[in-house]
């Protein structure tokens, strides 16, 4: 019982996460200015993993 209470509502809003994303998806593809902020988004995160990841200390052995 408890079960569904949990599975049934994540059932129905991750359903219709997915159908509004299949819906909404070809309109990223038709616009240039998208695609354009898109891959400058992209390349600003992988950046700044990277140097976050330069940045941290790494693991110490006592």
């Amino acid at each position: 019982m408890v079960t569904r209470v949990f599975v049934l509502p994540g059932l129905f809003t991750d359903g219709g996460c997915a159908l509004s994303a299949g819906a909404m998806g070809p309109w990223p593809r038709r616009s240039a200015r998208f695609l354009r902020g898109e891959r400058y988004a992209a390349g600003c995160t992988f950046i700044g993993l990277g140097a976050a990841a330069a940045l941290t200390p790494g693991h110490q052995n006592r």
